[in-house]
């Protein structure tokens, strides 16, 4: 396997730059070395990111590079399917050379393998800030249009690495999946990919305009409402000013930077597009797997002093202030019938509300469109660490996927249980499959079928895997009630 690293795929979005959408990368002369990592972008530090591989190396504002991976020798003549992966982070973390991105496993993979990319984009406020009223029309998408970007410079520039630029596979998890599903809407991502998997995100997260500006409000307030203050503040002050915002929360969904809905950019909400036939990713046949973890929110919630021992009363405070009085009886009382536990039932609810639904939701909605094939999944294996109580959580997926099992820091995630392997050797092959034939395919996994209701088969990755119809369907019609 050979890597390139840090090769810049636009200019450094500083000074003049800042709130600017990506421009192109200056010329270089000569060889230009690709031996290191570039810079994550501006970003707090986060034990959560280091739970789950975090960042490798720092951080600054001159961070638009990606990295490949590829096979040392591939088949005379032959190009290779392309992998290109988004990483997550709410939006406000990680980079694309963090240590569970490691995409020599792919490159090695069977049947010569495949070409890997990983990238940065622009996170939090340099990346998602509204400032449209102040003349930076795109402001609010630019960690978007970075991504835009690298898959251009992927269509440019893959062949010379063995790639096919004809066969692109997008992959992300978590806020990397919210932005795939927020490109399947966006006119600008035509052609760019041709399939995609969306890990734990879909393609709700996204702000609209009024939402927008009042985060935007709020960032200038601490600038004495000066964009010019803004624009030549030192990232650490943006830092600091982001960090006040990204405090006030409103719930386990809340994210103050994300998409928005910007009217030319991203011309509707990416949810109603594709529910409405307004994507332009069933046109071009992008074959898409979507899935989430079952027990997501206990990475969030373990940070949740009083979750594990609330009483009824207490939750009954929390689901009435998240989602309303009627909403949350409507809820509560199918979820009471399955989860007896309230904490148990609190990581059900929100973890249905942030991931699973979303999930569901779209993979109906692009069934519903076609021509292309939709896949639907969820991991079930539970992490044995902090005695079980993580379960299938938020980012276990990742060192699977990657089959990165043996890096240093995943046992303190994963544990040490029989059945990794096999597991890790499901979901990496299904990936790589999917990626090469637009199958999800791999040995020792059941055929897959596609997900199309009243079936709505879904691939459940576990000790052993198998195929389930519908599962959990009685809490997703208590959400079809509810919208």
């Amino acid at each position: 396997m050979v890597q390139w690293r840090g090769i810049p795929y636009a200019a450094a979005p500083v000074g003049p730059l800042r709130f600017l959408p990506p421009q192109p990368t200056p010329a270089w002369r000569g060889v230009r070395e690709a031996k290191e990592f570039g810079s994550a972008a501006p970003q707090p530090t986060s034990p959560m990111q280091s739970l789950v591989g975090g960042q490798s190396g720092g951080w600054s504002e001159d961070c638009l590079f990606l990295n490949v991976y590829a096979p040392v020798e591939r088949p005379a003549g032959q190009l290779l399917p392309v992998m290109v992966w988004i990483h997550g982070g709410a939006f406000i973390g990680g980079s694309g050379s963090a240590r569970w991105y490691d995409g020599g496993r792919f490159a090695a993979g069977p049947d010569g393998g495949a070409v890997v990319v990983t990238l940065n984009y622009r996170l939090g406020a340099l990346g998602f800030l509204d400032l449209s009223s102040a003349g930076f029309e795109s402001s609010g998408n630019l960690g978007l249009l970075d991504q835009l970007a690298a898959l251009r410079w992927v269509q440019d520039n893959i062949a010379a690495f063995g790639g096919d630029p004809t066969r692109v596979m997008v992959f992300g998890e978590s806020a990397g999946a919210m932005s795939i599903g927020t490109l399947l809407a966006m006119p600008a991502a035509a052609g760019l990919f041709h399939r995609a998997i969306l890990q734990s995100g879909a393609a709700a997260a996204y702000h609209d305009r009024e939402q927008a500006e009042a985060v935007a409000a709020q960032m200038l307030a601490a600038f004495g409402g000066s964009v010019d203050r803004l624009r030549a503040a030192p990232a650490e002050e943006v830092l600091a000013a982001q960090a006040a915002v990204t405090g006030r929360s409103d719930g386990p969904s809340y994210l103050a930077f994300r998409p928005m809905v910007d009217g030319v950019q991203l011309p509707e909400a990416p949810d109603v597009a594709i529910r409405g036939g307004r994507s332009w990713a069933p046109r071009h046949e992008v074959a898409v797997i979507v899935g989430t973890n079952r027990d997501e929110m206990t990475l969030f919630v373990q940070f949740d002093a009083g979750a594990d021992d609330m009483s009824e009363t207490q939750l009954e405070r929390r689901g009435v202030a998240l989602f309303g009085a009627e909403r949350w009886r409507h809820l509560a009382g199918g979820y009471r019938r399955i989860r007896p536990h309230t904490a148990a039932r609190w990581v059900a609810v929100t973890t249905d509300l942030v991931f699973r639904m979303p999930a569901v939701r779209l993979a109906e909605a692009l069934a519903a469109q076609g021509p292309a094939p939709v896949f639907m999944y969820r991991l079930d294996w539970s992490s044995p660490v902090r005695g079980g109580y993580l379960g299938a959580t938020h980012g276990l997926d990742i060192p699977f996927m990657w089959d990165l099992l043996d890096y240093p820091g995943v046992e303190l995630f994963t544990g040490t249980a029989p059945g990794r392997r096999q597991l890790a050797q499901a979901m990496h092959g299904a990936w790589l499959a999917f990626a090469q034939r637009g199958v999800p395919a791999a040995p020792d996994l059941p055929a897959w079928p596609a997900y199309r209701p009243p079936a709505r088969a879904t691939m459940i990755f576990d000790a052993p895997c198998r195929v389930e119809e519908d599962p959990n369907g009685e809490e997703r019609r208590l959400w079809d009630a509810v919208a």
